[in-house]
């Protein structure tokens, strides 16, 4: 399109960090448990279309399993969740407002292929996976939020197949 402009926002994001994160492993499946949190740390103003971060702190209280599906753990059920909790950032009138907690569940079913069998060296995995998240609470504050054009209550539902070599 002539005279278009395309925006692409660019600057480190927000920082996520996994503080505490405990693993248990069993002859057919793994299991881990932990506390995360989220840092401001990406550009962030009120308003701006070209955002990089959130604004605003977060606690995530995070959980994953991998079932092995076949003895030889070839094939593989994984299931990831996440919790978080998020904390007051300030809106485009310079009032406080809170986002609403959000459930996310990230799943896969996956199979590693063979692409050598001598040397067992070249491997294909193909799955499928996707994501579901859900807002589980109302957003808070002075002012009515919107969080990426959504309405206040939202779900989010995404699914693809990925290859990986």
């Amino acid at each position: 399109m002539p005279g278009a402009r395309w925006l692409l926002p660019s600057g480190t994001s927000l920082h996520f960090s996994d503080l505490l994160n405990f693993g248990w492993h069993f002859n057919g499946a793994d299991f881990s448990a932990g506390y995360a949190f989220t840092a401001p740390t990406g550009r962030y103003t009120p308003g701006a279309i070209d955002n990089v971060g959130s604004g605003y702190w977060g606690n995530n209280l995070i959980a994953g399993t991998t079932f092995y599906i076949t003895k030889d753990k070839g094939t593989s059920a994984n299931l990831f969740i996440d919790w978080e909790d998020h904390g007051q950032k300030t809106t485009v009138a310079g009032t406080k407002a809170t986002p609403g907690q959000a459930f996310t569940m990230e799943w896969g079913i996956g199979q590693i292929l063979p692409l050598d069998k001598q040397k067992m060296d070249r491997l294909l995995q193909i799955g499928l996976v996707g994501y579901d998240q859900w807002q589980v609470s109302n957003n808070g504050g002075t002012e009515h939020l919107y969080i990426d054009n959504c309405s206040p209550l939202t779900v989010e539902l995404f699914h693809q197949l990925a290859f990986s070599f």
